[in-house]
Parts: C-alpha cells; structure tokens; sequence
C-alpha cells in the first residue's frame, strides 16, 4: 500500500515523539528506584489500563473495534502484551541495578533484528546503503558486546532486543487501531498485574510519599502515549525506518545513562556506539539522496 508524504512525515514525527517519551520514563523510573520493580510494573500496568480506559471514554468507537478483533487478532495481541510487559519490566529492572546503558545497548540491537525479521517476511529487497548502514550496525554492536560483556552474557541486552524487535515485527504485520491494540494489550497484563497485588497484598508497601503516588500515576500517561505514538506510526513507515529511528531510543538512554544517572562506559564501548551512529548516518544521507533523486525524476 502506498501511503501519502503528508502520512509518513506524521509518522515520522510520532515515532520520534515517542522516544523522547520512553527516554523521559527512565528518570521516573530512577525516581521510583527505592520501590520494589515488581511493584513498580504492577503499578505501571494497572495505571495504564486506567488511563487507556479514560480514552475509551472519550473515545467509543474503539469498544466496537475491540469487538470485531478475530480470534487470530486477539492471539496476535496476547503475544504482544506478553513481549511488551517483559520489555517493561526489564527496563526497570536495569535501572534500579544502575545499568540503563544495558538496557541502551539492547535496543541497540533491535533494530537489527526487527530489519531483519521484517525483511524476510514482508520479502523486501536490501539496498546498497541499508547493507552499508546494517553492517556498520552489527560490526558496533560486537565492538560493544566485545568490550563489555568478556565474563558474562548481556542477558538483559539480549532479551530487551528480542521483545523489542518482535514486538515491532506483529506492530508492523499486524495493523490494528492503535488504542484498541494497546487497550487490549494492557488488559492482558493488568490481570497478572492484579493477581500479584492481591497475593502480594499484606506485604507490599503502600506508605508511599506523595511525589512517589504521584510518579507512579504519572505512568499511565507515559506508558500509554508513546505506545499509541509508537503503534499508530509504523504502519505508515518502511521495515527499515522503523529499524534505524528505533536506534533514536537507545541513544537518548545511553545520553541519560552517562550524562544524568553517572554511569561509567569505557572508552571501546564508546566506540562501539559511534559505528553503531555511523550506520544510521549511513543510511540517513542516502535516504535522503534518494529522495531527492526521486522527486526530481518526477518533476522531470
């Protein structure tokens, strides 16, 4: 299908928002670091589903959408909720062991991966510059792995890109209206989410100061508007769009990593980013070369 400039260049300007959105859930997430992360997440999921619930509100139509999915749909979706939940919980996991740049390097890798799996399955060609920027992509990525991760395996990494990466594959393959995806997605895991609140409930702690009450309703919002950004966009991008601007996220992180949460990162793991950063310049300039070349073929 092919979709008007005026509709990628919104959904390029979506996606991106979303990113700084996810980037901006890490301070919260730092903030919240004395709580414990289960606790975290159960509160993150059930606040979601209330604000998705909200929306809902204001907007009805969306219930009848959730009514028409197919069975095959609702599995898709069951799939994703279970991608996404980890993929949250495995952010606040590294935060509170003060390794955000893990949890960086990881979404490192999923554009790679998503690329990768979206190629095969939508069977699109690979260009020059995507082979360039790819590969400049991958040799980064070992560099870092090569440099860091000599005694142990970046299990944390690992599993954030494979969520991460197939999680954007179903976002992709599988268009559903953005709030009734994400509606439906949260309540699969607000089930667990209150299954453990109310196991849980006799010890967990509830005496809360009220900036925390208030960081933790906060991420309702946070949580929820980037998805909707986030779902709402890909369907309008190419396999590998959405592969390179996905590295927007990990960038910002690793800039929050160093700069805010102190993070110490070696000289080689530094370099390892920049070829990472090298690859999507790669394919940034040629994109754009491309467009140019195309538009003035038309003209012409």
């Amino acid at each position: 299908m092919t979709y008007s400039r005026s509709n990628i260049t919104l959904a390029l300007l979506a996606n991106i928002c979303a990113f700084f959105l996810w980037s901006l859930a890490t301070l919260i997430f730092n903030a919240l670091s004395t709580i414990d992360n289960l606790q975290v997440l159960a509160f993150r999921i059930i606040f979601s589903m209330m604000f998705c619930g909200l929306l809902l509100i204001l907007i009805p139509s969306t219930w009848q959408i959730i009514r028409q999915l197919n069975k095959n749909e609702w599995q898709v979706l069951f799939i994703s909720s279970v991608l996404i939940s980890s993929n949250w919980y495995l952010v606040i996991f590294s935060i509170s062991l003060n390794q955000l740049s893990s949890a960086s390097f990881g979404y490192f890798l999923a554009p790679l991966l998503s690329v990768a799996l979206l190629k095969w399955r939508q069977k699109e060609g690979v260009t020059r510059a995507e082979m360039i920027a790819m590969s400049l992509c991958f040799l980064g990525a070992v560099i870092v792995v090569n440099e860091r991760y000599t005694d142990s395996l970046p299990w944390i990494s690992i599993t954030i890109a494979v969520t991460f990466a197939y999680y954007s594959v179903l976002k992709k393959t599988k268009a559903i209206a953005p709030l009734a995806t994400l509606t439906v997605e949260t309540g699969f895991a607000a089930v667990p989410a209150l299954i453990f609140i109310v196991l849980n409930f006799t010890q967990l702690s509830f005496n809360f100061s009220a900036s925390q009450w208030g960081l933790l309703l906060s991420l309702g919002a946070i949580t929820t508007l980037p998805i909707l950004l986030y779902i709402g966009s890909v369907v309008f991008l190419s396999a590998t769009t959405i592969g390179l601007l996905q590295y927007l996220n990990p960038t910002l992180m690793l800039f929050v990593a160093i700069g805010i949460f102190g993070e110490d990162i070696s000289t080689g793991v530094l370099r390892g980013f920049f070829i990472l950063w090298s690859g999507i310049a790669v394919y940034g300039i040629c994109s754009v070369y491309d467009t140019v070349n195309t538009t003035t073929a038309r003209k012409n």
